[in-house]
């Protein structure tokens, strides 16, 4: 039922919506995916596009009999294009009825301007039901029973214990879990032989002098590591919450990090790190992940400011340099890689030309990756940076590569609505390429721009240049009578009746 609708609803545009959601062709039968699913997706989606077609699938695969639950957690990190994205698949409600969605936000961690304020107010605009929840920390009887469960003593032995923790911590669960490690370690709580069981002096803990915060107290934790350890905890934290196994492996290849494969290990023993393994991985194929995100943000914090940019370029050389030897696995680094390098192309620019062009070539194939993933953020990202790294000269000695750079930025930019970036990028092209026959493609995105910006004048006129310059006459809109306009636009617009908007999109 779900794969007939699927199909009735996106027709020929089947691939574009296993292209956005690639889980999706498990729906249909190999008949299906033999007759729609490989067809050539002669167009790429905008944004616009991409909302759509996420609305149109929920639509079908939601219904009250069939109710859907999400959960994104971690929106303060979320960017308004993923936000926007969510609100186009909630916002229907004329069609989407059986979507329960949730999601979760730290407070503390946003400012009075964040996106994510103004998603609500839009979802409750839209008449969208919504329910606000505040989620403190654990009252003082859940810690106590937390701590009771933790040194296997009855609740009551250890209450006053609980309550100097609860006082300290404000029952933030981390900071509860983490202090408590720090106190044994630090022999404040101890095991006793003698008495088969924890002890502690209750005065002696109250007296402690705690970081003010969880991510202090890690801060100071990781002080204690040993320095390779501490130096994989950096590097591991200059990739966000995971660094894989390709990662580690490529970065073993080079002398600078050959010993970070084993730091990695020992801070998983420390408890900093915890091993994260598909089933297809074998135990020396691991990737690693950080056990709470604060304990990689103090893993970065141990960074210091004016160092993020050789770190990170240091880490993205390292790779870059080792990329040619996991020729199966390029692709799958290629965003990790160049993402490294971005970060530290303050150096970069200071580099020989060809290493510019080498990187700037990179970022020109990631920029094409992304699109072609609807991912028009990352992409217009870097094909910035791309055309960052492009030394004097390059519309002469490197003009391929010019013209994919700013054809690409100029897709990019009109698909996330940032127009004026897109004009300047084609018109860039318009203005080095001197065969008409080579910008066609190109003009026709400058004069979808034009119409986007209100120029529709300016639009007309660029079409009927072109169309002279390739040997077809069109009169000047002075010279067509108002009838026969009213008469074109009587016609069209009669070949459209009937047909609802899903059908003309």
């Amino acid at each position: 039922e779900i794969q007939d609708e699927l199909i009735r609803v996106f027709g020929i545009n089947l691939p574009k919506l296993v292209r956005i959601l690639p889980n999706a062709k498990d729906i249909f039968s190999t008949q299906a995916s033999t007759l729609h699913l490989y067809r050539k997706v002669d167009s790429e989606l905008t944004f616009k596009g991409l909302c759509f077609a996420i609305q149109c699938f929920m639509s079908v695969i939601s219904a009250k009999s069939r109710p859907i639950m999400i959960f994104l957690d971690d929106l303060q990190w979320a960017d308004n294009m993923a936000l926007g994205l969510i609100h186009a698949a909630l916002s229907d409600a004329s069609k989407i009825t059986g979507i329960f969605f949730v999601g979760g936000y730290r407070n503390n961690e946003i400012q009075e301007d964040h996106a994510i304020f103004s998603f609500i107010d839009n979802l409750e605009s839209y008449q969208i039901g919504t329910t606000k929840l505040d989620l403190d920390g654990m009252e003082e009887q859940d810690v106590n029973m937390m701590i009771s469960d933790a040194l296997a003593v009855f609740p009551r032995n250890c209450r006053a214990l609980s309550s100097a923790l609860f006082q300290k911590t404000r029952g933030n669960p981390l900071f509860v879990i983490e202090l408590l490690e720090s106190l044994v370690k630090r022999k404040i709580i101890q095991y006793s032989l003698r008495k088969r069981r924890w002890v502690w002096d209750d005065a002696e803990v109250s007296g402690e002098e705690i970081a003010e915060n969880v991510l202090h107290l890690l801060t100071t934790k990781m002080t204690a590591l040993p320095p390779g350890t501490l130096e994989a905890l950096k590097v591991a934290s200059c990739f966000g919450s995971q660094i894989s196994h390709l990662t580690v492996e490529l970065l073993c290849k080079s002398p600078c990090y050959e010993g970070l494969k084993v730091a990695l290990d020992e801070a998983i023993q420390e408890g900093f790190l915890e091993r994260v393994r598909s089933s297809e991985q074998t135990f020396d194929m691991t990737s690693a992940k950080f056990r709470h995100d604060k304990i990689r943000e103090a893993a970065y914090g141990r960074i210091g400011a004016n160092e993020r940019v050789r770190y990170h370029h240091d880490i993205g050389m390292a790779l870059y340099s080792n990329i040619p030897g996991f020729d199966a696995d390029a692709n799958v680094m290629l965003f990790t890689t160049v993402g490294q390098l971005n970060r530290g192309i303050s150096l970069i620019l200071e580099y020989p030309s060809e290493m510019r062009i080498s990187i700037a070539e990179m970022n020109c194939k990631a920029g094409m990756k992304a699109i072609e993933c609807s991912n028009f953020e990352s992409a217009y990202k870097y094909l910035k940076a791309g055309i960052m790294l492009l030394p004097d000269g390059s519309w002469n000695y490197h003009q391929t590569l010019c013209v994919e750079l700013y054809s690409l930025l100029s897709r990019a930019a009109y698909a996330l609505g940032i127009l004026d970036d897109a004009f300047q990028a084609s018109k860039m092209i318009i203005e080095n390429i001197k065969m008409i026959e080579d910008k066609l493609d190109i003009y026709t995105l400058y004069i979808k721009i034009l119409f986007a910006q209100d120029d529709a004048v300016k639009a007309f006129n660029t079409c009927r240049w072109v169309l002279r310059r390739l040997g077809e006459n069109v009169p000047p809109p002075e010279v067509v009578e108002d009838i026969e306009v009213h008469a074109t636009v009587k016609t069209t617009y009669s070949m459209y009746i009937g047909f609802s908007t899903p059908e003309l999109l």
